[in-house]
């Protein structure tokens, strides 16, 4: 990998990261304003509804996002890579049909808030469908369409949202529905206009008989990862079970704050997927040396949280969590060879071996939430995070002996 291949990565890895803090920001002050608006009963059935969706977002996926950018980036004129949107496209109506459906008999049957929640279901498949298109930019290597894509679909969110509430006196709940789907299906319609103007026409010659079969053959690791990756945010539900409630308290507390620090790997993972795929394992060195040195920018920033947290926990949270420093300060350091293992992952996925990447992470997955709950009936909040840690250095300790093996066995078919 040449120097300005180096230099190409970072660019990019600059633009996915800071829009993605930005655009994270932006819909933290949203969701703080939404918050202020509604009760604490209706939020907390808004925040347990959007955790389900995102989950369900995630599953109804089929990985087919990051086939798209690992097989652009290995083939610009790859065929498949227009089944795999079409696919993407039919499993997104499908997708807002249940999700229409659901919502309708919860608003009857269960709790009528769940109509208002009706538009913010919908927006979460408009969503999943222009990330997947957007990953035909990322594929290309230009990642600022992508960044400008999400952080518009925020700032657009806002907007409509203070718009609807301050302007129209609308209901706060509806009005955030109303205005993340708005946005998200303009983000939708954004996205494809972009592949079709810019990509589709001239790269895609797609076959007329659609190989649905084999691009979910091929997509299901990258979604058999996807899933494991986000029913470790289920954590903090065994911790409710297997702790004390002041001790769940504390490992909820911990594992929420340092949540927004995972962006930065999950960030230069997304950038050096379609890296990886166009070298394989050609090119092990130039890679290690990326990822060395993403590994010693993140062992730095986790490690400066672990040592201010006893100053800053009191600060912003109040004397009251005091007891949870000790708790984020192993969350913190945990996340190091959690960030090496999501680096590796990313360049494993995109050198063939996704099967592997995918069997790790659901028997880590296991172990993740097995070890909360031993370790926090044992030792409390304090016992969960040394599980979490210590399954994330197990996890990177596999991923680093596939990653030296590479160029001693062949490439897996997927």
């Amino acid at each position: 990998m040449t120097a300005f291949r180096f230099s190409t990565v970072a660019s990019q890895f600059g633009w996915v990261s800071g829009g993605r803090l930005l655009a994270a920001l932006v819909q933290a002050l949203v969701v703080v304003l939404l918050a202020r608006a509604i009760s604490p009963q209706e939020f907390g059935l808004f925040a347990a509804t959007q955790g389900a969706l995102i989950v369900a977002q995630t599953v109804s996926g089929l990985g087919l996002a990051t086939y798209v950018v690992r097989h652009r980036a290995i083939r610009t004129d790859d065929p498949n890579v227009l089944v795999a949107l079409r696919l993407n496209e039919a499993t997104t109506y499908a997708f807002g049909g249940v999700l229409l459906a659901a919502f309708i008999s919860l608003g009857a049957w269960i709790d009528e808030a769940f109509f208002a929640l009706l538009p913010l279901a919908l927006s979460m498949a408009a969503e999943r469908s222009a990330d997947a298109w957007l990953g035909v930019a990322i594929a290309d290597g230009d990642a600022r369409v992508n960044t400008l894509n999400l952080v518009g679909r925020r700032i657009a969110t806002a907007a409509i949202f203070l718009a609807l509430t301050t302007g129209a006196g609308a209901p706060p709940l509806l009005s955030f529905g109303i205005a993340a789907l708005f946005a998200a299906v303009a983000s939708w319609i954004f996205s494809r206009m972009y592949v079709g103007a810019h990509v589709a026409r001239r790269r895609f010659e797609g076959p007329r008989r659609r190989r649905y079969a084999v691009v979910l053959r091929r997509s299901r690791h990258y979604w058999m990862n996807s899933i494991a990756t986000q029913l470790r945010n289920l954590d903090t539900t065994v911790a409710a079970f297997s702790m004390s409630p002041a001790q769940a308290g504390f490992f909820g507390v911990a594992s929420r704050v340092t949540g927004p620090l995972r962006m930065l790997p999950t960030s230069l993972s997304i950038v050096l997927l379609p890296v990886a795929s166009r070298t394989g394992s050609k090119d092990r060195r130039s890679l290690a040396l990326l990822i060395a040195g993403a590994a010693s920018g993140i062992t730095i920033l986790f490690v400066s949280v672990a040592i201010v947290a006893p100053y800053v926990v009191p600060a912003l949270l109040g004397n009251d969590y005091r007891g949870a420093t000790v708790t984020l300060q192993l969350t913190a350091i945990g996340l190091i060879p959690a960030g090496i293992a999501s680096l590796l992952g990313a360049v494993l996925q995109g050198s063939g071996h996704a099967r592997y990447v995918s069997n790790v992470a659901f028997i880590m997955t296991g172990v993740c939430l097995a070890g909360v709950a031993l370790g926090g009936a044992s030792l409390g909040a304090v016992g969960g995070a040394i599980a979490l840690g210590v399954a994330y250095i197990v996890q990177m300790a596999l991923l680093i002996i596939r990653y030296i093996t590479l160029n001693f066995e062949p490439q897996e078919k997927e």
